[in-house]
């Protein structure tokens, strides 16, 4: 699956609870009398900007305190409702993205494979990891099992690294993590990385009020976000406008059709319904004792939640993804429309 369909199936928004408690953790920055400072915040898996918009509103609850909320977000639809909540959102891909100078960055990404042995998370990670200032505050949130793969580039990169577990029942769910830290000023090698959930849960140490990680102030005329990449419609654009389309078009029409030849053997009923939920009969008339019929067929991607396991500890709840074929069949003569799953 391509990077843009990892980021819209793996969407894991931040329940608003676990952001309370973040939020007693990470502290806007001390401000004197009569003293007013600001600082930008990024979110580059934005979603729908809840959670990231809850946040930046607790650190810059004090009128002393300016926050600059930015966003990034794939889904178009999702981004328009961020845009509610966060000052500055982009629709794009955020692994195109390059950030620099902001004093917070919450990263929740999606969660999935990479491909190359790789994870999404950590590519996430990897991607961002210069957009803080030196001292900058991280507030990463992933699953537990990431937590080996991202362990290298977090204490490399960032120092008071700490990994606290979601407060039940919200770990039940995803088995989630955050991961606080500072970022490092240069970077260090660690011989051998390991980061370990601390026994007690975020929901704990932010009651016990012995772990804080204050935000610096921040000038907002050193941010720097910049999309060094283009979304499928912009390259759409600029293909139509290449002349190299006409080459092709005149190639195209210089060459011959091939004869149609029939299939080797009768196609099964099973074969005809594959060829049309994958779209290569689209609108193709198919004459029927009902009337003519227009068929029309798409696969997509379903998620259901199944019954959660329960291992005698904790509940686990699992998710599985499957594939789901659908023909729509429109008659030209009574205009019915049926869909076929």
């Amino acid at each position: 699956m391509r990077h843009a369909g990892r980021v819209k199936a793996g969407f894991f928004p931040t329940p608003l609870s676990v952001i309370e408690w973040i939020g007693r953790i990470v502290l806007p920055p001390m401000t004197w009398s009569g003293e007013y400072v600001s600082l930008a915040a990024l979110d580059p898996a934005v979603g729908d900007g809840e959670a990231f918009g809850a946040l930046t509103g607790l650190v810059g609850e004090s009128h002393k305190v300016y926050v600059k909320a930015y966003g990034i977000e794939l889904d178009r639809h999702r981004a328009t409702k961020a845009r509610g909540k966060v000052e500055k959102v982009a629709v794009g891909n955020a692994l195109g993205f390059e950030a620099a100078g902001f004093s917070l960055l919450f990263l929740n990404p999606p969660y999935d494979d990479a491909g190359g042995g790789k994870r999404l998370e950590v590519e996430f990670l990897e991607r961002f990891v210069d957009a803080l200032v030196p001292q900058g505050v991280l507030v990463y949130i992933i699953p537990e099992y990431s937590l080996p793969a991202a362990a290298g580039l977090l204490l490399s990169h960032y120092e008071e690294v700490r990994a606290l577990r979601f407060p039940e029942p919200e770990y039940r769910a995803f088995r989630q993590v955050v991961v606080l830290g500072r970022k490092r000023k240069d970077p260090v090698i660690v011989e051998d990385p390991r980061l370990e959930p601390e026994e007690q849960d975020l929901r704990h140490v932010a009651l016990s009020r012995t772990l804080r990680y204050t935000v610096p102030k921040g000038d907002l005329d050193a941010i720097r976000l910049v999309d060094r990449g283009l979304e499928p419609e912009d390259y759409l654009k600029l293909a139509a406008r290449s002349p190299a389309w006409d080459s092709l078009r005149a190639r195209a029409r210089s060459v011959e059709a091939p004869a149609k030849m029939p299939p080797l053997v009768p196609l099964s009923r099973e074969h005809l319904a594959l060829l049309v939920a994958a779209g290569h009969l689209n609108e193709t008339v198919v004459a029927t004792d009902e009337g003519p019929l227009l068929l029309r067929g798409r696969v997509e991607k379903v998620r259901e939640e199944l019954p959660p396991e329960d291992d005698g500890e904790r509940k686990i709840q699992l998710v599985r993804e499957r594939y789901v074929s659908t023909i729509q069949a429109f008659n030209l003569q009574t205009h019915e429309l049926k869909e076929i799953r």
